[in-house]
């Protein structure tokens, strides 16, 4: 109860210091609570797009790093995840480009087609790395990251099944 109370004196005090009547501090709170669901839930749904996209091609191994936390990040999220041979990596690249491209996403940059090693695909709030397999066992990008939230995708059963 204790908690509840000081959430709603934190409250008060905003709406005070915001010159806002509490009517209209709750209608403000509503639309942000509204704003940063709709937000996490494309997160959500652009990680598990490109996941898929990464599967279809018989990718493996699909991890997302949420780098939000920390101060200077080029990005907000990484997606790792590798392909067994050249050809593999840059049909996998080509598939989560389509897929994003069909969802109105914007590909910022993209480098490493010419060899098919390590493909980095950028879209501003998300980069995808898309290795192959020895390349990211050399370069171990996910331990660069070990202090950060780590999610492993893995492949759906069926399309419309949950992960």
């Amino acid at each position: 109860m204790g908690n509840f109370s000081s959430k709603i004196g934190f409250f008060a005090l905003f709406c005070n210091y915001m010159k806002l009547p509490i009517w209209q501090g709750l209608i403000l709170a509503f639309f942000l609570i509204i704003f940063v669901q709709t937000f996490i839930n494309m997160i959500t749904h652009d990680l598990r797009l490109i996941a898929d996209a990464v599967y279809d091609k018989k990718g493996q191994n699909v991890v997302s790093l949420d780098l939000r936390a920390i101060d200077g990040a080029i990005t907000d999220f990484f997606v790792v995840c590798d392909g067994s041979n050249t050809t593999q990596v840059g049909a996998i690249a080509e598939n989560v480009a389509q897929k994003m491209k069909e969802e109105g996403h914007t590909l910022y940059r993209s480098q490493g087609e010419g060899n098919n090693f390590w493909i980095i695909q950028d879209y501003g709030y998300l980069v995808v790395h898309i290795f192959l397999k020895e390349y990211r066992d050399f370069y171990r990008l996910e331990d660069l990251w070990a202090d950060v939230p780590r999610k492993e995708h893995k492949e759906r059963t069926s399309r419309h099944g949950k992960e």
